[in-house]
């Protein structure tokens, strides 16, 4: 563990600065996914403005654009982390340095990013709402460690599967779907209600979106935290056993592979 350790500080100045260059290399990622959202939230003022509609809807359009902006973050965020995983796994590997420090720059950044947006928004309604400035803060903290859970996950998969990227496409339409976007529960709970909490995205989504529109009555939902929470750690269990299960399956290939090359090397000769 010592060792771990210090050979992380060691190589950190290496992992920083190809974070970096990783990062400047998928700008564009970053500026398209602040520019969607602050353009439909110019696009919603605009609307709400010119058609006058009462208070009760347009916080409703308002819980709608701050949990879309959570939930375009938080993916944006898991696909930009993994999608490079398995080539920047091999390389890291060689010399000895983390892969995963990498995902956690981007899990912080857009983290960061998902906090600045959401705040924007919230200072810049119109309405008479209750908002949480600490509410905003709390969900993109716990945002953090969604998106290097799940992107940590996907990109050891990555390494021995080839449909992932894939399946994370199918996996953003479910999430969506089972999200307080399109639509919003009512306070009567329901079966549907209950299936959607059970998406850990809508924690996020619906947590975020609730700070800007109910205020910190978003937080006090202790029960919930304790799941979500639950199932972060769950996760990271997955990624261990993975991490364990993806390095002993690249050792066998890679000593196939040098049997096979000594072997056809004797039969050459």
């Amino acid at each position: 563990m010592i060792d771990h350790l210090i050979n992380f500080y060691k190589t950190l100045p290496n992992l920083w600065s190809q974070a970096v260059a990783s990062l400047k290399r998928q700008w564009k990622y970053i500026v398209a996914s602040i520019a969607l959202v602050l353009l439909l939230f110019v696009i919603l003022l605009i609307v709400l403005q010119l058609t006058g509609i009462t208070e009760i809807v347009q916080a409703r359009w308002y819980y709608r654009l701050t949990g879309f902006s959570t939930f375009t973050f938080v993916f944006c965020g898991i696909y930009l982390a993994f999608k490079n995983f398995n080539q920047d796994y091999i390389i890291f590997k060689s010399f000895k340095m983390s892969p995963y420090f990498q995902i956690i720059l981007i899990a912080v950044l857009y983290s960061v990013i998902q906090w600045i947006v959401n705040t924007i928004i919230m200072f810049s309604t119109s309405i008479n709402i209750d908002n949480s400035s600490f509410g905003i803060l709390f969900y993109a903290l716990m945002s953090i460690l969604f998106i290097d859970v799940v992107a940590s996950i996907l990109g050891l998969l990555s390494i021995i599967s080839k449909n992932i990227e894939k399946i994370f496409y199918v996996i953003i339409v479910l999430t969506f779907i089972l999200s307080p976007i399109l639509y919003i529960p009512n306070s009567n709970a329901s079966i549907w209600t209950h299936l959607m909490m059970l998406n850990p995205v809508c924690y996020l989504v619906k947590g975020s979106a609730e700070a800007n529109v109910i205020g910190l009555t978003s937080v006090s939902n202790i029960p919930y935290h304790i799941y979500f929470l639950s199932l972060v750690a769950v996760g990271y269990v997955v990624v261990y056993a993975l991490n364990r299960f993806v390095a002993h399956q690249k050792y066998n290939i890679e000593t196939t592979t040098k049997v096979d090359t000594r072997n056809k090397a004797n039969a050459n000769s």
